[in-house]
């Protein structure tokens, strides 16, 4: 079953914006995007109060992490705070899964969205080197 949701939009200041959007254009879910200062992971470990209101508005959730997750770097100090980034994200996931079966469609998982960096160039005199 397809299922149309939209983007947390940065002009609307609150979650509460978003969702009253989202139930106007009679969309099933919210892609709550990390790369925004309100919904980092202290702001969304806070499953009550964003359940609660998906719950009260017949919505569910997806998640977006932030652009910059890059697990698979050389600094194993950077790609490890960023596994637990997305650890914990799952951990939230996981309570928010209810949602989706109760709105959207139970036989999906639970959708988190990342985007894979491509690596940096290294540009020499005479070439770029891909790394």
């Amino acid at each position: 079953m397809l299922q149309f949701g939209m983007p947390t939009l940065i002009e609307n200041h609150t979650l509460e914006d978003n969702i009253h959007l989202c139930q106007n254009l009679g969309l099933k879910f919210i892609e709550l995007n990390m790369n925004f200062p309100k919904y980092q992971l202290k702001n969304l470990a806070d499953t009550k109060k964003i359940f609660d209101l998906a719950s009260k508005a017949g919505i569910y959730y997806t998640i977006h992490l932030d652009e910059n997750v890059y697990i698979y770097g050389f600094n194993l100090f950077v790609s490890k705070a960023y596994l637990r980034t997305i650890k914990k994200t799952i951990s939230i996931a996981k309570k928010l899964l209810p949602l989706q079966n109760r709105f959207g469609n139970q036989s999906m998982p639970f959708v988190i969205n990342m985007h894979m960096n491509h690596g940096v160039y290294m540009t020499l005199p005479k070439e770029n080197i891909y790394v």
